[in-house]
């Protein structure tokens, strides 16, 4: 199935939300990622954000480390081959 017209626009507004958001997060990594082109360029903004999202979770110095964990459980679970590999890590250690 692919994207109709409203997804690549939602798509295009989205990774403009992502360039607009870099910056923000690392002014070096944002201008030295301008050498990349096409879809490593996109490829590399879009993973180097995501780490961020757990990087931010784990650096807060406010969030109690039990909440941390649970977010960061959280987080991961939104990725699912990440998912599936700490269930087997868990079922193989039991």
């Amino acid at each position: 199935m692919g994207l109709g017209f409203k997804d690549k626009i939602s798509c295009s507004e989205d990774f403009r939300f992502c360039e607009e958001s870099l910056p923000k997060v690392s002014r070096t990594f944002a201008i030295n990622i301008r050498i990349l082109k096409g879809d490593v360029y996109r490829g590399v903004l879009l993973a180097y954000l995501l780490c961020r999202i757990a990087d931010s979770i784990e650096d807060d110095h406010y969030f109690p480390v039990d909440f941390k964990i649970q977010k960061l459980h959280d987080y991961a679970s939104l990725f699912p081959p990440a998912l599936r590999r700490r269930n087997k890590k868990k079922t193989l250690q039991e």
